[in-house]
């Protein structure tokens, strides 16, 4: 399966803990994707994909530049999908867990 993981370049640590967690699990294909640090990036660059009138409407706030970054990110993997033609993928930030050991996934996972 294509499995699309964000992760911010500079956060090595977790791209590693991520691929560790998941090397167990054939089924996954990895594709790290770069994210977008929205702290560091302009507040006119972030606001020319995001609609953040739309964000106050649906949250009663304004997002935060990190939150921006982290929707945006997500959007390029949509985006990826649709030129690509990708009909399903699993999308993952670099900070999952299984919870409770996630015996449930992990064994429906190692039978695919």
């Amino acid at each position: 399966m294509e499995t699309y993981i964000i992760n911010l370049e500079k956060d090595t640590d977790r791209k590693e803990y991520i691929s560790t967690l998941l090397s167990n699990y054939p089924c996954f294909h990895l594709n790290f994707i770069n994210a977008v640090n929205g702290k560091e990036k302009p507040s006119n660059e972030l606001q020319h994909k995001f609609n953040n009138i739309k964000a106050f409407k649906r949250y009663g706030r304004e997002c935060s530049p990190a939150e921006i970054g982290c929707t945006l990110s997500h959007y390029s993997i949509y985006e990826k999908l649709i030129f690509y033609k990708i009909p399903y993928a699993l999308i993952l930030e670099d900070d999952i867990e299984f919870i409770g050991g996630g015996g449930c996934a992990k064994h429906y996972l190692s039978t695919r």
